[in-house]
């Protein structure tokens, strides 16, 4: 463990020195400029050629040659195989370019496929849709008459009830005898009730005086008091609501 904390520690400050040289460095190597002379310090410096035996000559020259000649090879393999495609078909080989030709034509041949299979699909959900609008078009024709003959005979009983209705209407022509009627059978609608349940009122209380909706509109006065004694006393009885 402490050797690997050493090691760790040297490598950091190795990697610090390594930035510190880095950012100290020139953008370009420092190197005198062309018009200044040459160093005292090299002025009488002569470099000697190495002399070479000819059969190590000529090894390094057989070895030049066919260092030259694999990189010549090597150059036209990558020149036919990537440039020239590259170039000439766009990064395909021939061989390449028509199993492309031949993949598309068969992916344009399976779009047909799909596109007639889901045409045919698309018009039959057409025809389907069709059927079920005509459908709902019928019903709500269908609805629409059922309505009608619904407002038809509404109106046609309501028709017949006001004709029946217009029989016991005041007209002028029998204004005397309702006056008269209205004279003897005079009724009163107003009445009090005790705290024994008794309704109490003057003379003659209309029959349907409590409870006005039964009256039927065609009623006749004159028949109510016939067939109702208007002054019998009247008791109203408990009612359990709940």
């Amino acid at each position: 463990m402490n050797w690997f904390s050493k090691s760790t520690l040297r490598l950091s400050e190795r990697c610090v020195q390594y930035l510190i040289a880095k950012r100290n460095r020139r953008p370009f190597p420092a190197r005198k400029k062309i018009w200044q002379p040459t160093a005292p310090s090299k002025l009488f410096i002569i470099r000697e050629k190495p002399v070479i035996p000819e059969d190590e000559q000529k090894q390094i020259d057989f070895l030049e040659e066919r260092h030259e000649m694999f990189m010549k090879s090597i150059k036209t393999y990558f020149e036919r195989e990537f440039y020239l495609p590259v170039i000439t078909h766009k990064g395909f080989s021939e061989e390449q370019m028509k199993e492309e030709r031949e993949e598309q034509r068969q992916l344009l041949l399976e779009n047909e496929k799909e596109n007639a299979r889901v045409a045919a699909l698309r018009e039959e959900q057409m025809k389907l849709e069709m059927e079920m609008a005509k459908e709902s078009l019928l019903e709500k024709q269908r609805e629409l008459e059922r309505e009608q003959q619904e407002e038809i005979l509404a109106a046609t009983e309501l028709a017949a009830k006001e004709i029946n209705r217009s029989e016991t209407f005041i007209t002028k022509a029998n204004l005397e005898a309702a006056i008269e009627n209205a004279l003897l059978h005079p009724v009163h609608y107003e009445y009090a009730v005790d705290l024994h349940g008794n309704v109490i009122f003057e003379d003659y209380l209309h029959p349907y005086a409590l409870k006005p909706t039964a009256v039927p509109e065609t009623s006749s006065v004159t028949e109510e008091f016939e067939t109702n004694d208007c002054r019998k006393p009247v008791k109203l009885t408990k009612k359990d609501l709940y």
